[in-house]
């Protein structure tokens, strides 16, 4: 058989050709691309957790509380730009709807601006406080201050490039992004705790991890920089403005689940904090299990928020797949607490497990309104969840900081505000 030299495909090209396919299968198939996400965030988050699991066992329980603070330090801060990517998946996927392709482009480019300025002024901001900062928290060394902060200028430009992504609904490479960066941070975290990094090596490990994603994640997206500018310059001040209770309301979200790490760490012994910061840690494999359910509903929330009556069965559907995923997670965790801690963390952290029950179901409950947020965000009604979410942070910092005295107390909380958040967030979807 005689094959046409002009019909063969070079082999880079049939596999471009090939991711293309995939790619435009898990568009166009909600729960494929939502049963792909759960496998690759599934990855990603359990070397996340193998490596806090190293983590805690190289650096003992005192190490590894400063450790587990300074992380929840981290994430707080990183929040504002953690909502960037919630603000570049809309504002991508609404260009994409109006085939504004050039207004993409300048998007991107305006959003990693103002990403640079921030990772900068974080910079300056750890150089500045680091000695403040390690006296509250009882850390005897500024160094582990200084490499948090710049975790945070790093990991501040990484939600630019997760965004774009998720808004183009590039399922495939959003997932090889987190696995990267988990994948890496493992490995490099635990070789620079082994060679005598610590607490800064630990967090360094992230911090290079990010780095490289964010180089890998340029190199599968750098067609978006070749589009032709749009003739109508994108306000980026003007859409940040309009945003900023976007900003907001990740902000208390993320404070609501992550502010108790630094309040047991001041009000309690050290040991305990450690304890504390392996329970949480294990509860939030049970907050981050389901997430990829709201990454791959957000954009098409944002596409079908017209569309009231298919929205609201994708939320009704995305609900219970949360949930579901996540009780099945917990009810392992709840069924088998001190072996699973011993397991993953050792012996010297089974006074944990009286607690990890009140975590599992929380967090749980926190899956969910992670997903809420996303619907509210995409339906514009942003501003009734942040009245909710504050008033639930309120209540949650006045209990834990001034009436809780045990770490029960202070994670019996957390099933408190979940009750809250739901009850007014069912409220407010069906006025």
């Amino acid at each position: 058989m005689v094959i046409c030299p002009h019909l063969v495909l070079p082999v880079d090209e049939l596999l471009k050709d090939d991711m293309k396919k995939a790619l435009l299968f898990l568009k166009e198939n909600i729960f494929s691309a939502i049963g792909f996400m759960i496998v690759a965030t599934s990855i990603a988050n359990f070397l996340n957790y193998v490596f806090n699991v190293i983590a805690a066992r190289l650096l003992g329980p005192e190490r590894y509380g400063e450790f587990g603070a300074l992380l929840a330090i981290l994430l707080i801060l990183t929040v504002p730009s953690n909502s960037i990517q919630a603000l570049v998946t809309k504002n991508v996927a609404e260009f994409l709807v109006e085939d504004k392709r050039g207004a993409i482009r300048e998007l991107v480019l305006g959003y990693l601006k103002i990403c640079v300025y921030a990772a900068f002024i974080a910079i300056v901001f750890f150089l500045a406080f680091r000695g403040i900062l390690a006296d509250y928290l009882h850390i005897d060394n500024e160094l582990p201050v200084i490499t948090c902060g710049l975790a945070v200028a790093v990991t501040i430009l990484a939600p630019v490039f997760a965004g774009v992504l998720q808004g183009f609904q590039r399922f495939i490479w959003l997932g090889i992004f987190f696995m990267t960066y988990a994948l890496l941070r493992m490995i490099l975290g635990a070789l620079f705790i082994i060679t005598g990094g610590g607490v800064s090596g630990a967090l360094a490990g992230g911090a290079v991890g990010v780095m490289l994603s964010i180089v890998l994640a340029y190199a599968v997206m750098k067609d978006i920089f070749s589009y032709k500018p749009s003739e109508g310059q994108v306000d980026i001040k003007k859409l940040l403005r309009s945003y900023l209770p976007v900003i907001a309301a990740f902000l208390i979200f993320f404070l609501i689940t992550s502010i108790d790490v630094v309040i047991v760490k001041r009000k309690f012994d050290p040991t305990l904090a450690g304890e504390y910061a392996c329970a949480t840690f294990l509860g939030k494999i049970v907050l981050y299990f389901p997430s990829a359910v709201a990454i791959v509903l957000y954009p098409k929330f944002v596409e079908l928020q017209s569309d009231r009556k298919r929205i609201w069965g994708l939320l009704q559907k995305g609900s219970w797949i949360t949930i579901a995923a996540s009780l099945s997670l917990s009810a392992i965790f709840i069924a088998f607490p001190r072996p699973t801690i011993s397991i993953l963390y050792g012996s010297e952290y089974l006074g944990a497990s009286s607690i990890l029950w009140v975590f599992c179901l929380a967090m749980s409950g926190y899956a969910l309104i992670n997903l809420f947020i996303y619907y509210f965000l995409a339906t514009d009604m942003i501003g009734f969840v942040i009245r909710v979410l504050s008033l639930a942070f309120l209540l949650e910092f006045i209990a834990m900081y001034i009436f809780a005295s045990s770490l029960f107390q202070v994670a019996a909380v957390h099933i408190v505000v979940v009750i809250i958040f739901i009850a007014f967030s069912i409220f407010g979807m069906r006025r």
